[in-house]
């Protein structure tokens, strides 16, 4: 029996549904539906009710579920612990990060990557939703905001700013607001998605009563293209808006806010060689091109030291 086969069932369990459980573990949609037949006939069982709307567990798949849990955090233990003596710069490694800061700062930086670690294998997963390096979910995480876990290891690189923006043509249009009164009828545009009270309402908060919040999206990138396109005043990471996206700063000194960049792992693996040369490679990356991303912190992390995750360590 591939003992694996609990890490499909797992995922069709989390997403009900062959097609999106395949998406996330990189395989085709045939493949999870053969691994779940292949379990249900080891275990003479059937695990799942095949529905209109999706998959649903049987009484016998919900009496296992707790017990396939335990099962992956136990392989993902014995992974992390023998990979942590692993000194070898070389193999898989997965990077989580937001796919705004992913496709917006990271990707475009990475030509060097390469050619300082051939050896690696850098898998990025870009997503709204952080995964956890406590769950295995991947090696290392590039996160904006609280790292939520104490568990984690890893160091505050510094912070990302967050303001209004707007696209020269919609200022022409509407006007340059040059108080925070001056926003009255102008359109705010904000993220919608799931963590919108962690970054947002700090920074909307001051414009309640002048200004009203019309439109939402849960993508950065249709953020930017609804600002570019003079829709209205959009939300946006700084980094998001530099001179070559055609948008301009709208009130930077009235209307700001920031948030913790932290690099993140679990602390069984800050040992091993090929994950701590990653997160090197990051940190050295974000110091050199501070400006770009609009930090606050500009001290040298050519050493990166691995601390726990405390209020202490940012």
């Amino acid at each position: 029996m591939d003992w694996d086969c609990f890490r499909f069932f797992l995922a069709v369990v989390e997403h009900k549904s062959l097609s999106a459980a395949a998406r996330e573990l990189g395989v085709t949609q045939p493949t999870v539906g053969r691994r779940i037949r292949d379990l249900e006939r080891w275990l003479d069982a059937r695990l799942f009710d095949r529905e209109t709307l999706g998959y649903s567990l049987t009484p016998a798949g919900e009496t296992i579920v707790e017990l396939a849990q335990g099962l992956d955090k136990t392989v993902n233990d014995i992974v992390r612990r023998v990979s942590g003596h692993d000194g070898r710069r070389v193999g898989r490694v997965r990077l989580s990060t937001a796919e705004c800061l992913g496709i917006f700062w990271l990707v475009p930086r990475l030509s060097g990557f390469k050619q300082a670690f051939p050896g690696i294998e850098l898998d990025m997963i870009l997503g709204h939703n952080a995964l956890d390096v406590m769950s295995g979910d991947c090696d290392i995480a590039l996160r904006v905001g609280d790292p939520e876990s104490q568990d984690a290891i890893g160091q505050c690189l510094g912070k990302v700013h967050f303001g209004l923006f707007a696209s020269g043509d919609y200022l022409a249009s509407y006007g340059r607001p040059a108080r925070l009164e001056d926003l009255d009828g102008h359109s705010i545009i904000a993220w919608g998605g799931a963590d919108r009270d962690s970054c947002v309402r700090n920074l909307i908060e001051p414009l309640i009563g002048i200004a009203s919040v019309n439109m939402l999206y849960n993508s950065m990138a249709a953020l930017l293209a609804s600002g570019q396109s003079g829709h209205g005043v959009v939300v946006l990471p700084a980094f998001m808006a530099g001179p070559e996206s055609g948008l301009e700063r709208v009130l930077p000194d009235s209307v700001k806010h920031s948030e913790d960049l932290w690099l993140l792992t679990h602390k069984d693996l800050t040992k091993t060689a090929k994950v701590r040369a990653v997160m090197t490679f990051l940190a050295e990356l974000v110091r050199k091109e501070a400006d770009s991303l609009m930090l606050a912190s500009t001290r040298d992390w050519s050493d990166l030291p691995c601390v726990p995750c405390s209020p202490q360590s940012a």
